[in-house]
């Protein structure tokens, strides 16, 4: 190859003359194209960039929105079998409860009803009726039995404080009227035998712990009847016999 400028002979591969230092013109001509070659090869591939990470995004988007309907399908099919299955479920639940409930009750054991309750659910339900009401009067009479002789054994000492005895006597004759308030009914629930027991349990604190007289029972229950709260006449009575068996 001969050089353009000063004629001398060059390798075919020589960028420059190595006389004269002048440019080989073939060969830059095709190292200028491979750089422009180049060039455009990296804008293309900036150009498809873009095109890579839309791409990618919607991959990701597809799986998200296949992670989603899957969850939604299993909370369908989790909200179904619930719905299919909890009522069934509660249904057992409350017959296993109503058996406990009846068992203690055709024992006679009435004092447990209360604390059977508590650890029972929709307690509300109409089929708990009978239990619940009965219950009710028993948690009152337990809660009686526990106070009845540590005030009675206050006043004894302290007869002035015989008012003391009102909280008492209002609950005890309470007790008696819903007694006869369900006698009168004819035991609709079939609850003759733990009116029985209550009516004489509640008699028994009366009698034996304040020492009131039938009498005086009798018109303790006519107050009770006309919403009447004060027993102050009953309790001083029933004080001035506390402190006299004291002595």
């Amino acid at each position: 190859m001969t050089c353009s400028n000063c004629g001398a002979e060059l390798p075919e591969n020589a960028l420059l003359c190595p006389y004269c230092g002048y440019e080989n013109e073939a060969i830059a001509e095709e190292k200028h194209r491979q750089e422009i070659s180049g060039i455009y090869a990296k804008i293309a591939a900036l150009l498809h960039v873009p095109e890579r990470v839309a791409a990618r995004a919607k991959r990701i988007l597809l799986c998200a929105m296949l992670v989603i309907v899957v969850v939604a399908a299993v909370a369908f099919l989790a909200a179904f079998l619930y719905s299919k299955l909890a009522p069934e479920a509660a249904l057992r639940r409350q017959d296993a409860a109503l058996e406990k409930l009846e068992q203690l009750w055709q024992n006679g054991e009435y004092d447990a009803l209360p604390a059977a309750l508590e650890q029972t659910e929709r307690v509300y339900s109409g089929a708990y009726e009978k239990y619940r009401t009965v219950g009710a009067l028993f948690e009152t009479l337990g809660n009686e039995e526990e106070s009845c002789a540590e005030t009675a054994e206050f006043v004894a000492g302290f007869p002035e404080g015989a008012d003391l005895l009102n909280y008492d006597l209002k609950h005890l004759f309470s007790l008696l009227r819903e007694c006869s308030a369900l006698s009168e009914a004819g035991f609709v629930y079939g609850e003759q035998d733990a009116v029985a027991e209550l009516e004489r349990r509640a008699r028994a604190l009366l009698t034996e712990t304040l020492l009131l007289t039938e009498d005086e029972i009798a018109e303790g229950i006519a107050l009770d009847a006309e919403k009447e709260t004060d027993y102050q006449a009953l309790a001083e009575r029933a004080a001035a016999r506390l402190a006299e068996g004291k002595q």
